[in-house]
């Protein structure tokens, strides 16, 4: 692992009881969970689209994608807007 990798600030979440980081660089900013828009031809880890001031973005289920289930999601969650540099 290289230095500038160790030196890098993450965000901390938590799923469950397991804690996972992001780094800060890959993180836009956090917002308060709102209805998400399904997509019925959508796969299992896509649980659909939110409006986010204009911009349409995907919102993935990080529970499914961890081989955990699926929960409803709470007026207290909060969306991680995410800018991956592939996507």
């Amino acid at each position: 692992m290289n230095a500038a990798a160790i030196d890098e600030p993450y965000v901390l979440f938590q799923v469950d009881d397991r804690q996972l980081a992001l780094p800060v660089s890959l993180v836009d900013r956090s917002e308060l969970a709102v209805a998400v828009a399904p997509h019925p031809d959508a796969p299992p880890q896509l649980l659909g689209t939110i409006d986010v001031h204009g911009e349409i973005l995907p919102v993935f289920d990080t529970r499914r994608v961890l081989g955990r289930p699926s929960r409803e999601i709470a007026l207290s969650d909060y969306f991680l807007i995410v800018r991956a540099p592939q996507r």
